[in-house]
């Protein structure tokens, strides 16, 4: 979940689908498995309820609806969404999209690596199945977010940044929503270290101190008083 150069908010939902899909899957014969679901529906149930997380999923083409599981949430992420992309025409009407039936793929020089049964396999078959697809032609804010939803679906290694980047005419104004919100990050970044305290006194060089020679260090540090300069 941590990266500098990737999208991370819109895998949280994703990722926790999945999980508990597997885990649904192994709950007939496991208790630790009926365990950590009961305790993953009590802590992430409402996670989907998060419009930033539902915008992020559903704006990464990778995922769109596929890795919802509540439909309500799904349905008013959609609807606030279309309502921004309303006030995106709005705001600027000349820039209307063409009609097109179809969206350009992102090129995936390397070809596509051999399939390992992962925690993604059922998501990667969902995707399979909707490559498909023929999305339908269509212009206008409703129709554009509709033409966004048909279109085919990226698969899950590549990269959702660089399909906006060369599909953006096709999309122009909702290209403009999703970049508000892939942006986001869903942990800290990886250098932390350089906003923290603890950062700023533990390092890789420093990396083997004992927890309470670490804390000895902070306490101390957080609490030395330095005099304040005499003229």
């Amino acid at each position: 979940m941590s990266a500098e150069k990737r999208t991370t908010l819109s895998k949280v939902i994703p990722i926790l689908a999945q999980l508990q899909e597997c885990l649904c899957e192994m709950c007939d014969s496991n208790t630790l498995a009926q365990e950590l679901g009961t305790q993953m529906q009590k802590r992430f149930g409402l996670l989907q309820a998060s419009f930033p997380l539902a915008a992020s999923t559903f704006l990464d083409p990778r995922f769109k609806q596929l890795s919802f599981t509540d439909e309500d949430a799904l349905e008013k992420a959609e609807g606030r969404l279309t309502s921004m992309l309303f006030a995106e025409f709005v705001a600027d009407p000349k820039d209307n999209p063409t009609t097109s039936t179809s969206t350009q793929e992102v090129e995936d020089e390397s070809g596509e690596p051999p399939r390992k049964e992962t925690l993604w396999g059922n998501f990667d078959k969902k995707v399979d199945t909707l490559l498909t697809c023929t999305p339908r032609a269509s212009t206008g804010p409703h129709l554009e977010m509709r033409r966004y939803v048909e279109s085919q679906q990226l698969r899950r290694e590549e990269d959702p940044l660089t399909w906006w980047k060369i599909n953006e005419p096709l999309f122009p104004k909702l290209a403009t929503i999703a970049k508000k919100f892939l942006c986001i990050t869903a942990t800290s970044v990886s250098s932390e270290r350089l906003f923290s305290k603890p950062g700023e006194l533990i390092s890789e060089r420093r990396s083997s101190l004992k927890d309470s020679t670490v804390d000895m260090i902070l306490f101390l540090n957080k609490n030395d008083k330095k005099p304040s300069a005499t003229l």
